[in-house]
């Protein structure tokens, strides 16, 4: 297992000169931890096990020739395909949905206020 012998390292911050700044900006690169997904005996995966692990998920890809590839998904049965090169050739990458609620919460104060007025007026 070539992942566990491996000591992942963090990327060091790098430097970036703007011409408006006297001192340069740094930047640290932050990374999501991978994880494991089982691959099914029909050599797809399924997308609920991504959505439970990784919440906002919203769609795989990979990149070639630095263009972003989405992986076929079946709506029918909640599955991803396994892309052309095999699980293994490249990185599979994991969209997130813009203006994720994690877990299930609502971030939206309009909504909440809403959701709080109907309640208490449903009381009265």
């Amino acid at each position: 297992k070539e992942r566990e012998n491996r000591k992942d390292k963090m990327a060091p911050a790098s430097t970036d000169t703007n011409p408006y700044d006297a001192q340069p900006r740094k930047y640290l690169r932050v990374q999501m931890e991978p994880i494991e997904i089982p691959i099914d005996g029909d050599d797809s995966i399924l997308f609920s096990i991504v959505q439970s692990s990784i919440p906002g998920a919203h769609g795989l890809y990979f990149k070639e020739d630095n263009i972003q590839k989405a992986l076929k998904y079946d709506s029918t049965t909640g599955r991803v395909m396994k892309p052309d090169n095999g699980w293994y050739q490249d990185t599979i990458y994991v969209n997130i949905a813009h203006g994720c609620r994690p877990y299930g919460k609502r971030l939206d104060s309009y909504t909440s206020a809403t959701e709080r007025f109907e309640q208490s007026v449903a009381m009265v």
